[in-house]
């Protein structure tokens, strides 16, 4: 998560350090190592049931969710990243998949403008997506905006989270791995 109080040219700089269990950005994680398998499921869940051709993708991360959409046969995959050195680590990683059609663009997703329209548009920047873990109750203009990359039919997904208390709930969808109850957020356009 982007502290606030860091500029967001400062942000692009600050030192990644890739631990045995997280991806970390300055003092903040961006990715726990243990959060593989559901960010996987989560990403082949929605795959198979909404057959997905193109992904719109806010950050990289370690690449978790990149390639189980590649995995899953997405033909068109836009990746946005802000940090430097994880847009390098994702350019390096989009060379291995030479014979897909995988877009890296450097720059963060609020500045991002295109009139292409998207299949899925996976972000799960929590500090920017979710309000009490729930994107129906995530700030409305937000919604409007991430489903403005949507295709008719569109997906906005995120972070496949760990089931707590759900008082509401989006258009998303629950699933069990080992033996942990999950639910992964998602909005229809």
């Amino acid at each position: 998560m982007m502290t606030p109080r860091i500029s967001r040219n400062d942000f692009r700089y600050l030192k990644i350090r890739d631990t045995e269990r997280a991806l970390k950005c300055g003092g903040d994680v961006l990715v726990w190592k243990s959060e593989e398998d559901r960010l996987k499921e989560g990403v082949r869940l929605i795959c198979e049931k909404y057959k997905p051709e193109s992904v719109l993708e806010v950050g990289f991360g370690l690449g978790y969710t990149a390639s189980e959409f590649q995995k899953c046969g997405v033909k068109y995959h836009t990746i946005v990243e802000a940090h430097k050195t994880i847009h390098k680590n994702a350019v390096e990683w989009s060379s291995k998949h030479s014979d897909k059609y995988i877009r890296i663009i450097e720059g963060f997703f609020q500045d991002y403008e295109t009139d292409e329209k998207f299949d899925v548009v996976y972000d799960d920047r929590m500090d920017m997506v979710y309000e009490n873990d729930e994107f129906i109750e995530a700030k409305k203009p937000l919604r409007k905006w991430l489903r403005s990359f949507c295709s008719k039919n569109g997906i906005v997904a995120g972070y496949a989270r760990e089931l707590k208390e759900i008082k509401e709930f989006d258009d998303g969808f629950f699933f069990k791995l080992d033996g942990t109850e999950y639910r992964q957020p998602l909005m229809v356009n």
